[in-house]
């Protein structure tokens, strides 16, 4: 496996384990994805949380051993709403009680630190809707084994 298979679990695991969180976004099925939302026609409910992979680099030393990769990961709670606060900095508060500085382990990979480096917010207009994007970017230390 690889190292951003591995984080994209830990993510994955770490944010539905918060019941405050999945309570936000969809309860006993919390609306969590990597990449990008389904494309479903309706479209997918918001609010959701959305996450990618920004950067990574490798830590390689002598015998072209990896130690780790060092991997920035935007992971945001999307919502429609005409104003910020609310339901939507709460979500991004539980993101950053989900993942800041934690570490696991999975069946992909060991998950060494993750840490919130900076906040994240983004407004878009998308067919009259105001769509507000509210979370953190995290650097991530993972090694795939």
């Amino acid at each position: 496996m690889s190292e951003p298979w591995a984080v994209d679990q830990f993510i994955v695991t770490a944010l539905k384990a918060d019941s405050a969180l999945t309570a936000l976004i969809g309860g006993a099925t919390p609306r969590v994805y990597a990449d990008m939302a389904p494309q479903t026609t309706p479209p997918v409910a918001l609010p959701y949380v959305l996450f990618q992979m920004q950067a990574a680099t490798d830590l390689m030393v002598v015998g072209n051993f990896r130690v780790w990769s060092n991997m920035l990961y935007l992971v945001r709670m999307l919502a429609e709403t005409g104003s910020w606060g609310g339901n939507l900095d709460t979500g991004a508060n539980r993101i950053e009680v989900a993942l800041n500085g934690k570490s696991a382990s999975n069946g992909s990979g060991l998950i060494y630190s993750a840490t919130r480096e900076n906040p994240f917010r983004l407004l878009e207009t998308i067919d009259g809707r105001q769509i507000r994007h509210s979370g953190h970017v995290f650097r991530i230390y993972a090694k795939a084994i």
